[in-house]
């Protein structure tokens, strides 16, 4: 079934630390005109099938046609009361706050994840913009530069952050700096290369057999 499938990938992937911390995270399915999405406060980890909120996307639909006044409390406290009576009739848990988001998607199902590395990146990225732009204004950023140096560090590891970002990772991917060696002492970098033994693109066990030993 749907809901189970959505409970599977979503217990699979909200179990992954580097990919969701906490309640973050929100996966949705959609099928005959309902739509699943995971409840507001509920952990994708250890979600159920009655973490979810069914909603009628006939319903939600009408959001995107409305107009709403231009102040932000009177916006979001008319689109909340909207999105709550979306859901079918029965439901009392209130759905993620982008369920809207997920409604756009044309896929049957959607995973949306918070991986820390990236948020790292972006949220550093953020805060540089926000510093940057408030400075000639924002008397408590004006005070705070002239006062203090920032520095902002995406992450611990520059070079593995880059990676987790730019390739496919697995749980075999390195997280040490990407730094030259020379392993064999001949003078060169980089040229002693590791051995895939068995060819699946990956090195995931660093240890050998040896028939005249232990290893």
């Amino acid at each position: 079934m749907l809901i189970d499938e959505l409970v599977g990938f979503s217990n699979f992937y909200g179990s992954d630390p580097s990919l969701v911390l906490a309640g973050g995270g929100n996966t949705s399915a959609k099928a005959d005109g309902r739509m699943w999405v995971k409840g507001s406060g509920t952990a994708l980890a250890t979600i159920t099938a009655q973490g979810f909120v069914e909603i009628d996307l006939s319903k939600l639909g009408e959001i995107f046609e409305k107009s709403y006044p231009d102040s932000d409390s009177e916006r979001e406290a008319l689109v909340l009361q909207d999105l709550m009576a979306s859901r079918v009739p029965g439901e009392t848990k209130r759905p993620s706050v982008e369920t809207t988001l997920h409604a756009l998607f044309s896929q049957t199902s959607v995973l949306h994840l918070h991986p820390a590395k990236v948020n790292g990146i972006t949220c550093s990225l953020y805060l540089a913009w926000y510093l940057l732009t408030r400075y000639d204004y924002d008397e408590r950023v004006y005070e705070a530069l002239n006062r203090s140096t920032v520095y902002i560090l995406p992450g611990l590891n520059v070079d593995a952050n880059d990676s987790y970002v730019r390739y496919p990772n697995t749980e075999n991917n390195p997280r040490e700096p990407f730094r030259p060696l020379d392993d064999d002492k001949d003078g060169l970098y980089d040229d002693d290369m590791t051995e895939d033994v068995d060819g699946d693109g990956e090195l995931s066990v660093m240890y050998a057999e040896d028939p005249e030993g232990e290893y």
